[in-house]
């Protein structure tokens, strides 16, 4: 095999920093980088380069026509193959003829992580299934999930990304440039033929020495999980003269104005990705802070749970028949900017969060997580906040907790509580019971940073 196409020439092409060594993922996310891979790779990124500009210009009755037919053939497939769907849908009397428009598909069933997991069970237990590419996620929830993917998935996946991030950047990549990844696991490739090259290092790297061997790589692009990406970015002031020309945040919440106010430090954009292990690439925010939905990747809809005034994210991955994924739903509130757009692609106004993400207020019902992480961006974020960490916890109907983590420079985070308490309990309702913890520590909650957690179930 050719050295070039190897993790560990990757490592070696960065400067083989020895710093970073412990935090270096030397397992490929597949078992090998063949020939095969790399090639498959290769000619999907020039077959499809401009496929983003092109669905940008087609017809909105041309591109509901395809995703249509792609969930008539997906949709056929699990009803074959996969005995849930099977027991699913003739329950509710549905035969795969009977799909004859998006308005039809939206009457199926929603499945939920529990039903993925069976699922699971029953595409292992097949022995003419062959599981090339498997992981392993729990979300926020704290269940796990184990989820199988073919491979014309996750080869799909790993070009799009390429795709979108030469559109956060606003240019092409050339295929000397590099890219470089906080993150738990490389990308599907860690190049293509040695070209298109992205370093990867873990979470627990020491954040100065990620910067130190930024600094050295140039790289075009910084990508991986929010709070990680954000703490890099505040310390390369100099991000623009470095030629970094986008920063990438995914995999947990930050809320717009960090991003925004991180942005303004930097002078290079911050924009977030909206994926998921379940669904892939689901959309990524743009320019204007909308976010443009991957329609050649997944299925959006948004749909109204009873009693809430807000939506829910239920995604389908058009990509995937081995474990498939229809009409999933991804546990986030979500709102549209253009549902049906004449031309080109749909735009969310904006992720609101995960479902439990949104506080019960007693006097006010359902509260918009963007509520609160407006008020928290405007009175606990500002470096002068004397704030590391916070995070909003509501605990009973009537009780919630603000645990704050207090800065090291030892600014008194006093007059921001008091501002955060000033205008959170006027949006959520005075009547409770409010209090303020100052911790050394926020509990661990799994492997993702979250803000806003509610543990009260109602």
């Amino acid at each position: 095999m050719n050295k070039a196409i190897t993790y560990t020439d990757v490592y070696e092409q960065a400067g083989s920093p020895v710093e970073l060594l412990d935090n270096v993922v030397r397992t490929a996310i597949w078992p090998a980088e063949t020939l095969e891979h790399h090639l498959e790779c290769l000619r999907e990124f020039h077959d499809t380069r401009n496929i983003y500009q092109e669905l940008e210009n087609t017809r909105r009755e041309i591109l509901d026509q395809a995703t249509l037919r792609r969930l008539q053939t997906l949709v056929g497939y699990a009803y074959q193959h996969i005995p849930f769907y099977n027991r699913l849908y003739r329950g509710v009397g549905f035969e795969p003829g009977d799909l004859n428009s998006l308005e039809a598909f939206s009457k199926l069933p929603i499945v939920y992580k529990a039903d993925l997991q069976e699922v699971h069970a029953e595409v292992s237990a097949n022995p003419y299934v062959k599981i090339n590419f498997m992981s392993r996620t729990s979300g926020s929830t704290g269940v796990p999930l184990s989820v199988i993917n073919d491979t014309d998935r996750q080869r799909h996946w790993f070009v799009k990304r390429l795709f979108m991030f030469e559109q956060m950047m606003g240019q092409r990549l050339a295929p000397e440039d590099w890219m470089y990844s906080i993150y738990y696991e490389p990308f599907f490739l860690t190049s293509i033929f040695g070209e298109y090259k992205t370093f990867t290092v873990g979470l627990n790297a020491d954040t100065q020495k990620v910067v130190e061997h930024i600094r050295r790589v140039r790289p075009k692009l910084i990508t991986g999980v929010a709070n990680h990406v954000l703490k890099v970015a505040r310390l390369l002031p100099d991000a623009k003269a470095l030629g970094i020309l986008a920063f990438t945040t995914n995999s947990e919440s930050s809320s717009t104005g960090e991003r925004r106010e991180v942005e303004k430090l930097t002078g290079v954009p911050i924009l977030d990705e909206y994926s998921s292990e379940e669904l892939g690439i689901i959309a990524w925010e743009q320019r204007d802070g909308s976010y443009m939905v991957a329609e050649d990747t997944v299925h959006v809809e948004l749909v109204a749970a009873d009693e809430q005034s807000m939506e829910q994210v239920i995604g389908t991955d058009l990509w995937n028949f081995t474990m498939p994924r229809i009409r999933y739903n991804q546990g986030d509130y979500a709102q549209w900017k253009c549902a049906v757009p004449d031309m080109g692609l749909r735009r969310l106004e904006r992720i609101i969060g995960r479902q439990d993400m949104s506080l019960l207020s007693p006097m006010f019902g359902q509260i918009d997580p963007g509520l609160i992480l407006e008020i928290s961006d405007t009175t606990l974020l500002p470096e002068s906040a004397g704030v590391a960490e916070f995070r909003v916890v509501q605990k009973t109907l009537r009780e919630v907790h603000l645990l704050i983590k207090p800065a090291r420079n030892g600014q008194d985070c006093g007059h921001a509580v008091e501002a955060f308490t000033q205008r959170f309990l006027p949006v959520f309702g005075a009547d409770i019971d409010f209090k303020v913890f100052l911790v050394d520590e926020l509990p661990r909650l799994g492997v993702k940073k979250r803000c806003i957690v509610r543990e009260y179930r109602g």
